[in-house]
């Protein structure tokens, strides 16, 4: 049977429309406490030198969501204290993993001088705050609020603050992953497709 190759970019461009209709923003971690939750199917668990608490709707304020966000609407985020060391800790890698941060205070305002992030990151464009390396630096009497995205697999992330004057006053993020694909996507799915037409072809042969 010959199949031709015209017909088969026109098959995988009709499939890949429709399965991609479904993405629409990432996928947010799920929290069973302040120390415990699940991001897209594996388990995480957050070590932290106090205590803390689940809130909803931070990442909603109009002011917040779409000056440092991206828009993301309201999602569940975890609070702690300023003085908190943190440490997550995934059941198995985590690829595409991004931090959303609100109200880290700087030494002005009960916090740290500065944030080490054990692992290397970029930020997003509306990102409030200086970075160097993998150091988030907040300065004057601000917060920084914005999106951490980590360049590569995480299994352990730990957040070492250092300086400033850290109190008990609160301090929150939440996580994400980009949405889910399907088995066959776009032009990987005109490759894998055409590849099965040229198997077709040389077998004729």
């Amino acid at each position: 049977m010959k199949i031709h190759p015209a017909a088969i970019a026109i098959a995988a461009l009709t499939i890949a429309p429709a399965a991609l209709a479904g993405v629409v923003g990432p996928t947010f971690a799920t929290y069973t406490s302040f120390s415990a939750g699940n991001l897209d199917g594996v388990d995480f668990t957050i070590a932290q030198t106090g205590g803390g608490a689940l809130t909803a709707g931070r990442l909603s304020t109009a002011s917040m969501t779409s000056a440092s966000w991206d828009s993301v609407g309201s999602q569940t985020d975890v609070e702690y204290g300023s003085s908190n060391q943190i440490t997550i800790t995934f059941a198995s890698a985590v690829s595409d993993l991004s931090m959303y941060l609100y109200y880290w205070r700087t030494a002005g305002t009960q916090g740290y001088a500065d944030y080490t992030f054990s692992e290397a990151f970029t930020t997003n464009a509306s990102f409030s705050g200086s970075t160097a390396g993998g150091i988030v630096v907040v300065t004057g009497t601000g917060f920084s609020n914005g999106i951490l995205n980590f360049t590569g697999p995480v299994t352990t992330l730990t957040i070492t603050g250092a300086g400033g004057t850290p109190g008990g006053s609160l301090q929150g993020f939440t996580m994400s992953q980009p949405a889910g694909s399907v088995a066959v996507p776009g032009v990987g799915g005109i490759a894998a497709l055409a590849g099965i037409g040229l198997v077709g072809r040389r077998r004729r042969r």
